[in-house]
């Protein structure tokens, strides 16, 4: 081989590997950070029927949640406030918070709460149930995720009432373990009720 086109395919071979070599170290472009808040507000005030319901479920959350209430006769007062908020592959929370005030009609309502550990939640649900003539209470709800290593379960509730109230929990683990409270009152009472579970994976 000629000592010219000896040097001239040298040279192509050094530049090709450092076109290569720029080609690998060029960082790769990050994808863009989704982020969806869905809001749900409410206020009412009245006498009269009504009936609602309410479903959020979100499988990346690992969230179900459901409210359904009826009323007949009496006095409502209420406000509610349901978000939820996405920031995906980071931050997932859901938030339910209600005042209810009524009085002197026919109430009932089922609520359900869960966080399935089939898709990645706690392992946590809740429901709780109300059916009679009045009642008073304020209630919040919450479930978050953080990057998959930090997850909350949290109710508080407080409610004064004449009928029946329940509520049930349950932390199910297959295999590991399992927690459940169960709360039921016939009557005229006040009651307080938290339950907060909180998982963190620290490397």
């Amino acid at each position: 081989m000629k000592p010219v086109v000896a040097c001239l395919l040298i040279a192509s071979l050094i530049a090709l590997t450092l076109t290569v070599n720029q080609a690998l170290a060029v960082p790769p472009i990050p994808e863009p950070t989704q982020r969806q808040v869905v809001v749900i507000q409410g206020k009412a005030q009245g006498e009269g029927s009504f009936a609602i319901e309410q479903v959020f479920e979100h499988k990346e959350l690992a969230v179900r949640y459901n409210d359904v209430m009826a009323g007949d006769g009496g006095r409502l007062e209420m406000m509610f406030n349901k978000t939820l908020t996405e920031f995906k592959d980071v931050e997932y929370t859901f938030l339910a918070e209600e005042l209810l005030d009524f009085k002197e009609g026919t109430l009932a309502y089922a609520k359900e709460v869960e966080s399935p550990s089939l898709h990645g939640g706690i392992g946590a649900s809740t429901q709780i149930s109300f059916e009679g003539s009045s009642i008073e209470e304020k209630q919040t709800f919450m479930l978050e995720t953080l990057n998959d290593s930090y997850q909350t379960f949290l109710l508080n509730t407080q409610s004064s009432f004449e009928g029946a109230w329940g509520v049930s929990f349950e932390l199910s683990k297959p295999c590991v373990k399992k927690i459940t409270d169960t709360e039921l009152f016939q009557g005229a009472f006040e009651v307080e009720k938290l339950i907060s579970v909180v998982e963190e994976v620290i490397p």
